[in-house]
């Protein structure tokens, strides 16, 4: 008997001095990986920022995730060859041991949810994954190393104990704004429905909430970009899941009013009013960032004073025009807007969209006198010392019986951007907002890039995009 118990003892220690042995194997692969990892993304990081200077900002986020599961899989590959090695196999029928390889299975599920075929299409189906494979890593984490010596439970706590208390915030929030508040949903042409909600939000222009609405999801709220803060205001494009189902409910019930509740504001925009001239261009639904942040600009800055703001907003359908009449109009009486409006299909196209809606007919004011633009032939140059805007070229002549204004067509967003710039003095700053279609961003910062110099003005760009 004490020969099995002298034999199973020097067994364990023998296992124990092979797994030593293991996570100092580890801790030397593991520094090799991170260096050559790190090498290769600060030679990424450099190239992109000398060639374009402005880099999607998630891009650090989904390097320390990549970093994350890399360094997973790295540990349990390791770890399989060590036990395999010492035919100790069977150890990982042990709790504190299989639930390993569980973390990682859970780790790889959410780094298949990034791919973009899931993560913008499905957007649904992303957030679920991440929310249930968080709470799956924290477990399991925890079980494979439950003694507080080791310190891997602290940490684990730690994190777990943030977690749950931003939960514990967006909760309080989204109790705070049930309170007496209601959403107004009216369907609009283009498969898109615009929510109105009797309480308002403090937020700065360009920012996104959480909308939560019961009656058409009873346990998910819905990031949508603020149009307007008092009262919140939305505008949404039906997809699927929870868009599609509100723009139905919206088609069935014109008018209808919901409860709802909101979590937020979130995002981080520069504040555009301090910046003498503003280039902002949207794609589609992105109009909701680029209306949001040009109607604050005319609402809150004095007439007296000079920044300009040249407003390209690019559609598919022209009857998506219609989504934003009254923002349209508001802009369209600022003598310093400089308001263009593109739609790459022409109305006898033939295309129609998904849903049918009800036709509407947008007519947009008279711009005043002073305006810098001249809608026929061309104009004399203005002259910026002088103090009148200069503005982008000349609008064509009316092509559409929505609005005397619209181009058909995709604009040049490189060349307006680059000439709204060279308008611009050595002195004066320029900001360059964007949100929509991957391409459109790209374009656009590829034309900041090549704005930035040292003999112009200073250049800053903000991007949105539709992914999430």
């Amino acid at each position: 008997m004490a020969t099995t118990t002298a034999a199973a003892a020097a067994a364990t220690s023998a296992l124990e001095l092979r797994r030593q042995l293991l996570n100092v194997r580890t801790a030397k692969y593991f520094a090799v990986a991170m260096a050559a990892l790190m090498g290769l993304f600060n030679i990424y990081h450099w190239t992109r920022f000398f060639y374009h200077r402005y880099a999607p900002k998630e891009v650090k986020g989904r390097i320390a995730g990549y970093t994350t599961v890399f360094a997973a899989i790295l540990h349990g590959v390791l770890e399989v060859i060590a036990f395999a090695q010492g035919d100790a196999l069977q150890a990982f029928a042990e709790r504190s041991l299989y639930v390993g390889p569980i973390a990682g299975i859970a780790m790889l599920t959410i780094l298949a949810s990034t791919l973009s075929v899931v993560r913008r299409r499905r957007y649904e189906v992303f957030y679920v994954i991440h929310i249930s494979m968080i709470i799956v890593i924290l477990i399991t984490v925890g079980l494979h190393r439950p003694a507080l010596a080791t310190r891997t439970l602290v940490v684990v706590l730690f994190a777990g104990s943030f977690w749950v208390l931003d939960r514990t915030l967006r909760f309080a929030k989204t109790t705070w704004y049930f309170y007496g508040n209601s959403a107004s949903i009216t369907a609009l042409p283009d498969n898109a429905t615009r929510v109105v909600l009797r309480r308002s939000i403090k937020a700065s222009a360009g920012s996104h909430a959480f909308l939560w609405i019961p009656a058409i999801r009873a346990a998910e709220t819905h990031p949508v970009t603020l149009v307007s803060t008092n009262p919140a205001e939305f505008v949404l494009k039906a997809h699927d899941g929870f868009t599609s189902d509100l723009h139905k409910r919206a088609l069935e019930a014109p008018d209808a009013t919901l409860r709802c509740s909101l979590d937020g504001p979130y995002g981080a925009t520069p504040d555009f009013k301090t910046f003498n001239r503003v280039v902002v261009v949207a794609g589609g639904s992105g109009a909701s960032f680029a209306f949001a942040i040009a109607t604050d600009i005319v609402r809150n800055i004095s007439p007296a004073k000079k920044i300009f703001v040249d407003f390209v907003w690019v559609v598919k359908f022209q009857e998506t025009l219609t989504w934003f009449e009254k923002e349209l109009h508001q802009l369209r009486q600022d003598p310093r807007i400089n308001l263009l409006l593109h739609c790459s299909l022409s109305p006898t196209s033939g295309e129609t969209t998904a849903v049918p809606t009800p036709r509407r007919s947008l007519q947009l004011a008279e711009k005043p006198a002073s305006a810098s633009p001249s809608t026929s032939g061309s104009s004399t140059p203005r002259d910026p010392e002088m103090g009148d805007p200069p503005c982008l070229p000349a609008i064509s002549p009316p092509t559409s019986i929505y609005s005397q204004d619209v181009q058909i067509g995709r604009p040049n967003v490189s060349e307006l951007i680059k000439q709204a710039v060279a308008a611009s003095r050595v002195c004066e700053s320029v900001a360059v907002a964007v949100c929509g279609p991957a391409s459109l961003y790209r374009d656009a910062r590829d034309a900041v890039a090549a704005c930035v110099t040292e003999e112009g003005p200073s250049v800053v760009m903000h991007g949105e995009g539709f992914g999430w």
